[in-house]
């Protein structure tokens, strides 16, 4: 609340990001482009970051921390061109809320892979990891690999077990130097053409560019990625790979999204049962 009432918007001091609201629409400004597509009443999910959004926090009814869930009663101000979703029939609106928190991920995912692609994803057992996977799996095809990084054995069954990883790595990602090594190895030393970095602490940069091959790509999804660490790291160690800055939004990234439930089954069953 502290933080909220400083600054107007909710700004993680450690991730810098601040998740999304669910709540219901109260007002619509009489330009808005959406009038005629929403009504005062409907839930809705914002699909920007909190950080991003005017809030007002009145109170903090509960925290839910098995959800990652704070109840609050308040308002918020969504713009013009602030992107939001309508939550379905067929959903609990936690599960939405959820997936949505996360949607730029799969789509950006669909966008840089290719087929025949060695993609790395770092975060594996995490939300946007999971997405991300099921997107890169479905492009990559029979010449490429899906290789999942985890920290640690549970979290490697449970990837193993979800069939989206071609190959599973314990690293801590924070570890560049043996990440290399692990996934030196696993790809006979092709290392990876995508890097995607779900990883939501920081000090993962330099781990994300040494594995990723000359002309590799890698993608921080993650907002606890320093940019200007990243590029400095890349120029220091002569890595020539594309930097690209995870960029939350990709048109109809909601409906893409939650598409992926209908296509994957354990996906749904793994959503439905952690945060319904």
């Amino acid at each position: 609340m502290a933080i909220v009432s400083e600054r107007g918007k909710m700004h993680n001091p450690v991730t810098d990001s601040g998740g999304v609201f669910l709540g219901r629409i109260k007002e619509i400004g009489p330009r808005h482009p959406k009038r005629d597509k929403v009504n005062v009443g409907d839930k809705v999910v914002s699909l920007t970051s909190l950080s991003f959004t005017p809030l007002k926090i009145e109170s903090i009814e509960s925290i839910d921390l098995q959800r990652d869930r704070v109840n609050v009663k308040g308002y918020a101000i969504l713009f013009a061109r602030s992107p939001f979703a309508v939550v379905p029939p067929d959903l609990p609106e936690s599960v939405v809320m959820a997936v949505l928190d996360v949607a730029g991920a799969a789509p950006q995912a669909a966008r840089y892979t290719k087929l025949g692609d060695y993609v790395v994803v770092l975060g594996a057992n995490g939300k946007s990891g999971l997405l991300v996977m099921h997107e890169a799996k479905k492009r990559v095809g029979p010449t490429g690999k899906v290789i999942a990084v985890v920290r640690r054995e549970e979290a490697a069954k449970f990837v193993r077990e979800s069939g989206l990883a071609d190959e599973v790595v314990i690293a801590d990602a924070k570890d560049a130097i043996d990440l290399y090594q692990k996934i030196y190895n696993v790809t006979n030393g092709r290392l990876a053409d995508l890097t995607i970095n779900c990883v939501n602490t920081p000090d993962t940069e330099m781990g994300s560019i040494l594995v990723t091959r000359d002309g590799g790509k890698v993608y921080f999804f993650s907002m606890a990625t320093s940019f200007q660490r990243a590029a400095l790291q890349a120029e220091g160690v002569a890595k020539n790979v594309e930097l690209i800055i995870g960029n939350g939004y990709y048109p109809d990234h909601d409906i893409i999204t939650l598409e992926i439930l209908n296509e994957n089954k354990f996906l749904r069953d793994y959503f439905l049962k952690k945060y319904s």
